[in-house]
């Protein structure tokens, strides 16, 4: 744990350990006590981050938007326009990460219920 090591691969080293040992006083590699306890603290220790949505740069889609094959508009096909202006709906910035705010969305104030 000390390396900076995520939980997933603490769980995957106790697999490959598991495949490889017998065991000791009649319990497998992951039931005895001692290494139960150790996963579980490894797992307080080092919790499973996950992001609900993918990290991206707002600035380099709308550069992107404004750039072949979305611009010129005279130029462009209706399959290129519809995506662009699909694109383009409401979008609601929370946190660092964006997110589609829908057209029925109220916001509630911070403190309420």
């Amino acid at each position: 744990m000390e390396r900076g090591r995520s939980f997933s691969t603490i769980k995957v080293y106790l697999t490959a350990i598991s495949a490889c040992h017998v065991g000791f006083e009649d319990s497998t590699v992951r039931q005895h006590p001692l290494t139960r306890s150790f996963m579980k603290g490894a797992r307080r220790s080092l919790p499973v981050i996950r992001r609900s949505v993918p990290e991206w740069d707002l600035s380099m889609v709308l550069e992107a938007r404004s750039l072949y094959p979305f611009e010129p508009l005279g130029s462009i096909s209706l399959k290129l326009l519809s995506l662009k202006t699909v694109c383009s709906r409401p979008w609601h910035l929370l946190n660092g990460s964006v997110s589609y705010m829908h057209s029925r969305f109220t916001p509630r104030a911070p403190n309420s219920p």
